[in-house]
């Protein structure tokens, strides 16, 4: 199954990854960026402070995650709405509560 993916810019022009269907924890989905690696960001954050990365600019973002880490990427050409995702994530932690 591919793992979906929106690649974002922050104004700085550093690029990063965003798994909008992959928890990082209660508060947070996953993200990744070069410098740093995994993590967790609140979408809303992620979402308000960054932009859509074009092709180019995320080419050797795409590139890690495919060799280094054996990611199958489905790319998204924008970030889901930030209730889609809220929801989602309720749904998910909820769901796993009492299992």
């Amino acid at each position: 199954m591919k793992t979906k993916v929106c690649f974002r810019k922050y104004s700085n022009g550093e690029v990063c990854a965003v798994f909008p269907n992959d928890f990082h924890n209660h508060h947070a989905v996953l993200v990744f960026d070069r410098d740093s690696g995994h993590g967790g960001a609140a979408f809303g954050y992620i979402y308000d402070l960054t932009k859509p990365a074009s092709p180019s600019e995320y080419e050797m973002t795409k590139r890690c995650l495919v060799e280094n880490y054996g990611y199958d990427l489905k790319i998204l050409s924008r970030m889901p709405p930030v209730q889609n995702v809220l929801n989602a994530r309720n749904d998910y932690f909820f769901s796993q509560k009492g299992k």
